[in-house]
């Protein structure tokens, strides 16, 4: 659907090659230094009346401030977003096309530089004698591996292909921990529906099997599955 082509078009052309990974936030922000990938032109918003957002001026001022706190990164809060807006579906069309730029980085110009630097480095590079000490150990590995060091492409080319596959990796893991805490949410908001109730507490002297009865009577009526085989058809009990 349309969703699904945006959430793709926006990981495509803005998320992989622009932003990077903070690992002790847990977020994602924009790089504001070089340039690796042309500006993303984004059409204007279109201007909604206040009734159609959340029925008043000063709502809409209120709430606006209230999520302008989740902008300027990407985090935990809109892969929750994601999951819920995608569905399964959405998902997998994603991870699909997410694993062909995999692979094309791989197959393409990542195995490209990796064959250049292979041919970069010294046929021999000895494990020098501890006498040296530190910074005599630090010369020489700097001496033998200066073509590597100074190859032109590496912080332009290189390490920014490492970025978008290293950031696809993560996208794909971060999805997968909102989904499945939506999946437990779904679950434990289902269980009513599907008699499946919480063991309840019992004082000194009640029974564990009389209260959980009177539960299940309680929440008879909910349980959707019961009913439809009672009352639908054979189709809908499917």
């Amino acid at each position: 659907g349309r969703i699904t082509l945006h959430v793709f078009w926006e990981l495509n052309y803005d998320f992989l090659p622009n932003y990077v990974y903070n690992a002790a936030t847990n977020r994602f922000t924009k790089y504001r230094g070089i340039a690796f990938s042309a500006a993303v032109s984004r059409d204007r918003p279109p201007q909604m009346s206040h009734h159609y957002l959340w029925g008043t001026k000063q709502l809409n001022l209120a709430y606006t401030t209230q999520y302008g706190q989740y902008s300027g990164f990407v985090g935990p809060q809109h892969f929750h977003t994601m999951c819920k807006l995608l569905g399964y579906q959405g998902i997998a069309v994603v991870m699909e096309e997410l694993l062909k730029i995999v692979k094309s980085l791989i197959q393409g110009s990542l195995l490209q530089f990796t064959k250049t630097l292979m041919e970069a480095m010294p046929k021999i590079c000895k494990l020098p004698r501890y006498d040296y000490g530190s910074p005599g150990v630090l010369g020489y590995y700097h001496a033998q591996l200066n073509d590597i060091v100074q190859y032109p492409d590496a912080r332009t080319e290189l390490f920014h292909n490492f970025r978008e596959f290293g950031n696809i990796i993560l996208f794909c893991l971060l999805m997968e921990q909102a989904l499945s805490q939506e999946e437990v949410c779904d679950l434990l908001q289902a269980a009513p529906f599907q008699n499946i109730l919480p063991r309840p507490y019992c004082k000194e002297g009640e029974k564990l099997e009389n209260k959980q009865k009177r539960l299940e009577a309680k929440y008879q009526a909910l349980q959707i599955v019961p009913n439809i085989e009672k009352l639908g058809t054979a189709k809908q009990a499917m």
